[in-house]
């Protein structure tokens, strides 16, 4: 270990004095002194600390490491004819803080604070008495290296900011202002989107101390999954010293401890903040674990979201967030979601989140757009003797401001080439010999200045542009063939790579290059032969890793496979991630890692996840165009065509077109070839008869999932197989129940729970309760209704799922509409809605206000019914549910009929009876015509009133009544 040490410590400028025992010495600044000595120090100790987590996963250890950082005058010499050594106050004060720090933990004195000048992140000062030392002295611990502070420039002078005023008066004002802001820095490469976003938090740090700040990049060639909020949570986890594990699985474990512990301020529910933790961790791409899942899809997707917001609100509890994202235009889709989401949820909090971005098609909603443009002339040259330290005389300020065009990185790396190959002098600044000709452009520039470095220094740098602005020390290492640690020691100095705050590679330091440009230009160097042989390298570097850290390297090596010209491998690669991604409900990510793998060979597989993730992110009419173009293709094999028809009966369930969904099923069913679908079309297509009340059927396909389910139980299927069997009853109890068969679906939803129960489905469970709760309230046994819907709500409850608690509620206030309670009842059904609207969840609301325009009409409130059903229609028309559209028109007849607006009544329920008939709704359609055909007795027209009405009377007291007054009206004799 100690030979480790030596390491790190040499490999960052400083000398090992001596090893005493379990301690080693470093010094640093003696006999060679820097400018930066603290940091180095600093840098040394953090790296010491990785290098030992490194040493324990290599061992399985949990071994510690305690660091003491000062800095001052010491005296540096021999004593007694021995090697120098470095002696004073300063030396023995660096003892004691290693001595008093905690294991783990580097504790920087006050001066050193100061000495790296926000070069690092720093936790709560504080005050500490040491042995030997009559005064307190002022500490703190190192926490990491702050990658996000600008440094100067050194050899061309302090890189002070020109010209950019008014877009950091904009910028610095959102981010620090009293409510949310949400900002997008658009320019191209090079003029300063990176620095003014620096300038902006180092703002945020003067002006509201105490900020919270995160910094996250997007990955350049395999936009990886929420790619900038996953560094900004690894980095977070560091920051509060949380180890992120050997693998995904205990990475993902650290994380939701992490998030959880943040998630505690907003969310009151160890179970829900344990659901939005697991979420959250899914969504980064991150293992996933046994923890809970919305079965419904776009109940995965909003709640996603909302755990993100809770996230979020948490960490603004304790203060004003800043959330800078960098390269948005390398972005993944579910991204620019999730800012969609913020941008239009967070406006009452002190959150702001800046993004940087190129030109690009797409940019998050609700952001205001910063444009950034070429500095004009005079603030270029102003720019140039801020870089220079001096005036310029004309002819080289010209010829500066007209070669970098107002492009201020140009102009940075045009006057840095100057400078250092000799062309300047004097003072003003003036040339000594102008040029006969200039690196090509400004990568040119950037190219020149990486062949400045050493050999080993600009072999790791091409090495490392492989995989992209962010790389790895130990991978670029692999690549290289050699250690390259000394190697980016010597670039960062020459300010060409950073450190980055976190690691998507455990156990790998992560550094980035400091432009994009820069990593171009690096890239550049490789031939074409050699790049798609490191490629090729890299993937099959990281390959090894996807079974321990998950689709994030999947991802990676898909990119790598098709840059080392490996098209078939890559587009595997692609396809299980969509395949991985869709199981975790991350449909953003499923899609548009599935259009990579049909972009590379048109892959029938992945059309049929992309097509799938369409349908569920609410872009019907696109998933079923394509499915129809894929269908026909002469391409398929049987498994993808009957795959590709089970995605379009979906469409067409999801739009309410059950009769369509079900001719499509049952055409799957009688195909012998498509038997390995079976199992699951027998359950949707169970679902489609229940829709459709075609009862006897629905219990038909209940009975053969029972008996399947039960031979898979007695095989010794386990807890799985009894959740499936109980699936089956509970589907034949809500028929039975329909049926008014009372004792028989008593029975069976009494079987399905002990069933539940057996296989420790605490959801199953409470589903029953609920579907118990609704039989009894259809029996007007509202106390006992009670009971079972207080019981499911409190098991929803307590797991954080809200879309059922959503449900339940709205049965609940039906409950108490019944029984009189009618203030209760709408106080309910707000707390429903409010649940609803905050998951994103339209059908659902259309229900709840749909339910409450009934409640309006039949208080005798028929206008404020009417405009309740109105929204209720409009939502639900904008879901594509016909049905639903149906039921809505029908009590909107119903209400409108009340206000005695006749006309409008009859149109409403001549359109819901149409839309009943076209999707072949069963015993239906008596409400309707009653209404169609009081409405047409209010319009005059008795006769028709009559005729249609007398065919439906025998079998309805309800129709009988209406037929009777109109007959009545009109002077029939009945």
């Amino acid at each position: 270990m100690f030979t480790r040490f030596r390491r790190v410590i040499e490999a960052r400028g400083g000398t090992v004095d001596k090893f005493v025992g379990d301690t080693v010495m470093g010094v640093f600044g003696a006999p060679t002194a820097h400018e930066d000595d603290p940091l180095r120090a600093v840098r040394a100790a953090l790296a010491m600390k990785r290098e030992l987590e490194l040493f324990n996963a290599q061992r399985t250890l949990s071994l510690k490491v305690r660091v003491g950082v000062n800095t001052g005058e010491v005296l540096w010499g021999t004593v007694g004819g021995d090697r120098p050594t470095a002696m004073g106050d300063a030396v023995n004060v660096a003892q004691r803080l290693q001595s008093e720090a905690q294991p783990g933990e580097v504790l920087a004195a006050r001066t050193v604070m100061r000495a790296t000048n926000y070069r690092v992140e720093f936790g709560p000062e504080r005050e500490m008495h040491l042995r030997g030392r009559q005064d307190a002295v002022g500490v703190s611990e190192a926490l990491a290296e702050n990658a996000t502070v600008v440094p100067s420039t050194g050899d061309i002078g302090p890189a002070r900011l020109v010209g950019r005023a008014s877009e950091l008066a904009r910028i610095a004002a959102a981010v620090t202002g009293a409510k949310g802001a949400f900002v997008l820095l658009e320019g191209e490469s090079g003029l300063g989107k990176t620095r003014l976003a620096a300038e902006a938090r180092d703002h945020a740090r003067r002006v509201a101390p105490g900020t919270w700040i995160g910094l996250g990049h997007a990955q350049e060639g395999s936009p990886l999954p929420l790619g900038p909020f996953a560094e900004i949570v690894r980095s977070a986890c560091k920051a509060a010293a949380i180890s992120p594990g050997r693998d995904a699985a205990a990475e993902a474990a650290s994380t939701r401890a992490f998030v959880s512990e943040v998630l505690a301020a907003t969310v009151a529910g160890a179970a829900e903040r344990s659901n939005f933790a697991h979420l959250m961790t899914r969504s980064m791409g991150q293992a996933a674990g046994q923890g809970p899942l919305p079965g419904d899809a776009t109940r995965a997707r909003t709640e996603t979201l909302e755990a993100w917001e809770r996230w979020i609100r948490g960490l603004a509890k304790k203060g004003p967030v800043l959330l800078c994202l960098e390269d948005l235009h390398w972005a993944d889709p579910a991204t620019f979601a999730l800012l969609d989401h913020l941008a239009a949820r967070l406006r009452d909090e002190r959150v702001a989140i800046l993004a940087t971005t190129r030109p690009a098609p797409r940019v998050p909603g609700g952001f205001e757009r910063v444009k950034l443009a070429e500095l004009p002339a005079a603030e270029a040259a102003q720019l140039a003797r801020e870089l220079l330290h001096r005036d310029l005389d004309p002819e080289l300020s010209s010829f500066l401001v007209d070669q970098s065009a107002g492009n201020p990185l140009y102009m940075e790396e045009l006057v840095r080439f100057l400078r250092q190959e000799g062309f300047l002098e004097g003072n003003p600044a003036r040339f000594a010999t102008r040029p006969d000709r200039l690196p090509d452009g400004l990568r040119g520039l950037l190219v020149s200045r990486i062949d400045a470095v050493s050999a080993e220094a600009r072999e790791a740098l091409k090495c490392g542009s492989v995989f992209g602005r962010a790389f790895w020390s130990a991978a670029t290492g692999t690549l290289a063939g050699h250690d390259v640690a000394p190697a980016l020691e010597q670039a960062g100095r020459r300010l060409l790579v950073e450190r980055a705050g976190s690691s998507l590679l455990p156990l790998d330091e992560e550094f980035h290059f400091r432009q994009s440009p820069l990593r171009d230009a690096a890239y550049s160097l490789l031939t074409k032969k050699e790049r798609q042989r490191l490629h090729g390298r890299a993937a099959d570097l990281l390959e090894p890793l996807i079974p321990h850290l998950g689709r994030r390297v999947l991802i990676l090596a898909a990119g790598h496979r098709e840059a080392a010209s490996q098209p078939e491998a890559a587009s595997k690669h692609w396809a299980r991630a969509a395949d991985e991604a869709q199981g975790q409900s991350a449909y953003e990510e499923a899609l548009a890692s599935a259009r990579e793998a049909q972009r590379i060979d048109g892959s029938p597989d992945a059309a049929i996840c992309a097509i799938k993730a369409l349908n569920v992110l609410g872009l019907g009419e696109q998933a079923l165009a394509e499915a129809e173009s894929l269908l026909e293709s002469t391409n398929l094999s049987d498994s993808q065509r009957f795959r590709a028809q089970r995605q379009v009966a979906a469409i067409h369930e999801r739009r309410g077109d059950f009769a369509r969904a079900l001719e499509i099923d049952e055409a799957i069913l009688a195909d012998p070839r498509a038997a390995f679908l079976h199992g699951h079309i027998l359950r949707d297509r169970s679902h489609l008869y229940y829709r459709l009340s075609r009862f006897d059927e629905c219990l038909r396909d209940a009975a053969e999932l029972q008996r399947r389910a039960e031979a898979a139980v007695a095989a010794g299927g386990g807890r799985a197989s009894k959740s499936e069997l109980a699936d089956a009853i509970s589907t034949e109890a809500r028929v039975r129940d329909r049926r008014k068969e009372t004792e028989a679906a008593t029975d069976a939803y009494r079987r399905a729970q002990q069933l539940y129960a057996e296989a420790e489905n605490v959801h199953g469970a409470a589903n029953i309760r609920n579907g118990l709760g609704i039989m009894l309230m259809n029996q007007n046994r509202l106390p006992k209704a009670r009971v079972e819907y207080e019981a499911a709500l409190e098991t929803f409850r307590e797991s954080g799922d809200r879309w059922r608690i959503a449900m339940v509620l709205t049965n609940m206030a039906s409950v108490e509409f019944q029984d009189g309670n009618n203030e209760k009842a709408f106080a309910i059904t707000e707390e429903a809605l409010a649940i609803r609207r905050e998951i994103a969840d339209r059908w659902g609301e259309a229900m709840l206000l749909s339910n409450e325009g009934m409640f309006l009409t039949k208080l005798g409130q028929p206008r404020k019914g009417c405009d309740v059903l109105e929204r209720a229609l409009e939502l639900r028309r904008s879901t594509g549910d016909r049905l639903g559209v149906s039921v809505i028109l029908e009590r909107l007849s119903e209400a409108r009929l009340d206000r005695g607006e006749a006309a409008v009544a009859r149109t409403s329920a001549e359109e819901s009876i149409a839309i009943a008939t076209e999707l072949k709704m069963s015993g239906t359609g008596g409400l309707r015509k009653q209404v169609l055909g009081e409405a047409l007795a209010l319009e005059g027209r008795g006769a028709d009133a009559i005729a249609l009405l007398e065919p439906l009377a025998a079998g309805d007291a309800d129709i009988a009544a209406a037929l009777a007054a109109v007959r009545f009206a009109e002077g029939a004799s009945g």
